[in-house]
């Protein structure tokens, strides 16, 4: 289960381990990836939780699960689940339409610190999310009052990246892997 939408990095974590498990035969069952979109990761989480101790449902996870549950979205948090391994581990890259004025960190940084408002950010899959800390870090280490940021919510990685390449918002920040295939 991949608690986003098809297009972003969880949701292609899932398929590569679907194709590794299929095509080196290594369960006698089928591995089929599911996607349960929505709430920042919420619906996917309950959906995981409505299946206690069945190990035929797994997840790929993010920071949303503990985020959600700080901030009251969810009641669930990573205690209601048991992790089998951490698999990924990858850096964030901010992206804009090649056609932007924001050509580097330093004009990103000026333009927030100018009017945080004037920069619209697409965030998947939710406040809390760790793209939405890793533009909070730049956004407060730059002085800007974070609660300012023009934040647009996506269900999936790929839907903010496809937003921000048709010009309709200004900047996504994104994992490493995820943006590689638009540059």
């Amino acid at each position: 289960m991949v608690a986003s939408g098809p297009g972003g990095g969880m949701d292609r974590t899932a398929r590569a381990i679907q194709h590794l498990a299929r095509d080196r035969k290594i369960a006698d069952v089928a591995f089929n990836v599911i996607n349960k979109a929505g709430g920042g990761g919420a619906i996917g989480w309950t959906y995981l939780s409505q299946h206690p101790r069945d190990a035929h449902y797994l997840a790929i996870g993010s920071p949303a699960l503990l985020t959600n549950h700080i901030t009251g979205k969810s009641s669930l948090s990573h205690a209601d689940f048991t992790p089998l391994a951490m698999l990924v581990s990858e850096y964030t890259a901010f992206a804009v339409n090649s056609a932007s004025t924001i050509n580097s960190g330093k004009d990103l940084v000026e333009r927030l610190r100018a009017d945080p408002r004037s920069v619209s950010i697409a965030i998947s899959t939710s406040v809390g999310s760790g793209n939405h800390v890793a533009i909070g870090k730049v956004a407060k280490a730059a002085g800007v009052d974070v609660s300012k940021l023009r934040l647009v919510i996506f269900n999936a990685t790929g839907e903010a990246i496809t937003s921000v390449m048709g010009g309709h918002v200004d900047v996504v920040p994104a994992t490493a892997s995820s943006v590689l295939p638009f540059v």
